[in-house]
């Protein structure tokens, strides 16, 4: 299948170009079909989403141009995987993109994902209580990040993943044209997929 195969769909040829490399690089080729239009994120019941579904949506989402960051798209597909919906939540989580509000610090995918199991196993009142498992699943998911989703990379810091000094407009520019762009995207959908795993064997 070409890239002619996706004329006039809406998505440009730059994006097009970039998924492909993604899923050359995954090895993802059902999910051509994301490069049509945009499935929005929704809301249904807990669990619809596979791992593997979650993430493809968190890939597309961030590719998507002017959509989430890194840290939006992770914690946007796990939202929808617990079946929840805040988008005040998702808004807030723009701000811990490029690792921490584009200082180069922890990967934001990293950061959606914890903000993930602290949705599921955290509390909302000052009442409450915690589920003391959050503490060996965000552990597990630090750990499966680290030596699995960026083993190959020096840290989990962005700017060991990426390279990137965001206050650089010329830098940020040419990330988003390059494969740097590309396996930040990989990063983000096995992030997504991760947790995923990570929210079933909870179920």
């Amino acid at each position: 299948m070409s890239l002619n195969d996706w004329k006039g769909t809406t998505w440009g040829e730059a994006t097009r170009r970039k998924f492909l490399k993604v899923l050359a690089l995954t090895g993802t080729v059902s999910s051509l079909d994301l490069l049509g239009p945009l499935k929005k994120i929704g809301f249904g019941k807990e669990g619809e989403m596979t791992p593997e579904e979650m993430r493809e949506k968190a890939m597309q989402v961030f590719m998507k141009p002017k959509l989430f960051m890194c840290s939006q798209a992770t914690l946007a597909v796990g939202q929808e995987k617990l079946g929840k919906k805040d988008w005040e939540v998702i808004k807030a989580m723009g701000a811990f993109g490029a690792g921490l509000g584009c200082n180069g610090e922890v990967c934001g995918a990293l950061i959606g994902a914890l903000a993930t199991m602290g949705l599921k196993f955290s509390r909302d009142q000052e009442e409450g209580r915690e589920d003391r498992k959050m503490w060996g699943y965000t552990a597990e998911l630090v750990k499966r990040f680290r030596e699995e989703i960026v083993k190959n990379h020096s840290g989990i810091r962005c700017q060991e993943i990426a390279g990137v000094n965001w206050r650089d407009r010329e830098q940020a520019a040419n990330y988003y044209k390059g494969e740097k762009f590309v396996e930040c995207t990989r990063i983000v959908g096995d992030t997504a997929k991760l947790i995923g795993e990570l929210l079933e064997r909870k179920a």
